[in-house]
């Protein structure tokens, strides 16, 4: 089992699997909705140093793979992100977020 220690940076994928689960968690149910600077702003207030283009592409891969109920609002620029509130009952209570990587397990 590996075990986050503080201080200590996270393999390459996991990094980017923990960072993608995050982004998931920081996105509001409908009717609320959050553009792409503001995530960047929320993941970086959580230790997150990526850019907004970053955050834009994984956004859009989120998206395209149809299973979290993630949304875009493309009426107005920026373009504001949501999860769809049918689906939040059936798949966002499985995100799980940890904040403290003291914590972390992996299995």
């Amino acid at each position: 089992m590996l075990q986050q220690k503080q201080g200590e940076s996270l393999p390459g994928e996991l990094s980017t699997a923990v960072r993608l689960v995050t982004l998931l968690s920081l996105v509001p149910v409908e009717p609320h909705r959050i553009n792409t600077v503001t995530l960047e702003q929320k993941l970086f207030e959580l230790g997150y140093d990526v850019s907004a283009r970053t955050i834009q592409r994984d956004m859009k891969k989120l998206h395209e793979a149809g299973i979290f109920g993630l949304a875009c609002d493309t009426r107005t620029r920026p373009y504001r992100w949501f999860v769809c509130d049918q689906l939040v009952q059936h798949q966002r209570p499985r995100l799980s977020l940890v904040h403290n990587y003291e914590d972390a397990r992996v299995g």
